[in-house]
């Protein structure tokens, strides 16, 4: 890439967030508005985006910034300096996804409540028509304690009627996030729709939950990760089946059934310490330390109980 600007538009350019890619990707850079008016985070796009019709650069930008959720990161303004394309995004105090799952595997809760944040971010910009058709960890900042996540680059993945030739975001997609990508999209073979977001965020919840990137198979969760009940396996593998009919006919549809099957779990769980309960304390008060014991135990349980799926 050619040498940063000093400044873009009303934006001052501070550092470099995350490490230099390849030349043909984007490069992102905190920056500050003008007067010190506030953090933001700006990307850069590569000249080979730069070199697309400027009405198409708009056309995406304005689809992004119809989206306001707050599992959507928020674009403030695109503009160009130049030959130089830019986006400037609300500043998030975090990482990006795959820099976390470099770092460490998610708790079964992590990876649940950042699956929801990106479907409910999903669910927000299909409603409106738009589609993101590139979603990988890459795109997906969170905050580091994974309460906050955001969807990045969604706008930029068109909107329904467009096709799928690549994204002004990305100017090309790298092999490996080629995982991440629904077959009727990489085939052709069928257009894309609001199923083909699902698979990609399905792939990134059977990362979360292995701690291994996606191949060309995806096995039972479970099998990398004890606490993954049969249950979740079952959903998640039908979120990333080749054929877009067996999985979920919608983002609003999959929320549904991970909420009914989070109640079963959270209704197992406290059935578990019931039965915890009737086998360790004492039928008569014959102990005070065992009783005391099994109390504190007991509230242990109920205290990891609360804070996994009480959430």
């Amino acid at each position: 890439m050619t040498e940063v600007p000093r400044t873009l538009g009303p934006y001052r350019v501070l550092e470099a967030i995350g490490p230099a890619g390849p030349a043909s990707a984007p490069r992102l850079f905190s920056g500050v508005g003008a007067a010190g008016a506030g953090m933001v985070m700006l990307k850069i796009l590569p000249p080979r985006a730069a070199a697309v019709a400027p009405e198409r650069f708009e056309r995406e930008a304005a689809a992004i910034a119809g989206l306001s959720h707050p599992n959507v990161l928020t674009l403030y303004r695109a503009g160009r300096e130049e030959d130089t394309f830019y986006l400037a995004f609300e500043f998030v105090n975090g990482r990006t996804l795959e820099t976390v799952l470099k770092e460490r595997r998610l708790s079964l809760q992590e990876a649940i409540n950042v699956f929801k944040g990106i479907c409910r971010g999903l669910q927000h910009a299909h409603a409106r028509g738009v589609l993101h058709r590139d979603l990988t960890p890459r795109n997906v900042f969170v905050s580091d304690d994974l309460q906050t996540v955001k969807i990045a680059d969604f706008g930029l993945g068109r909107t329904e009627a467009s096709s799928l030739t690549g994204t002004m975001a990305t100017s090309e997609i790298t092999f490996s996030a080629l995982y991440y990508q629904a077959p009727e999209a990489m085939e052709g073979r069928a257009k894309a729709d609001g199923r083909s977001d699902l698979y990609s965020a399905g792939a990134i919840f059977h990362e979360m939950l292995t701690g291994r990137a996606p191949g060309t198979r995806f096995g039972l969760p479970s099998g990398s990760n004890s606490e993954v009940p049969s249950s979740l396996d079952m959903l998640v593998l039908r979120c990333v089946a080749r054929n877009p009919d067996e999985r979920p006919a919608t983002v609003a549809a999959l929320l549904t059934e991970l909420g009914g099957l989070e109640e079963d779990l959270r209704l197992r769980l406290l059935s578990e310490i019931r039965d915890f309960q009737t086998m360790h304390l004492p039928a008569q008060a014959g102990s005070k330390k065992l009783i005391w014991v099994s109390v504190v135990v007991l509230v242990i349980a109920l205290a990891v109980a609360a804070a996994l799926l009480l959430k």
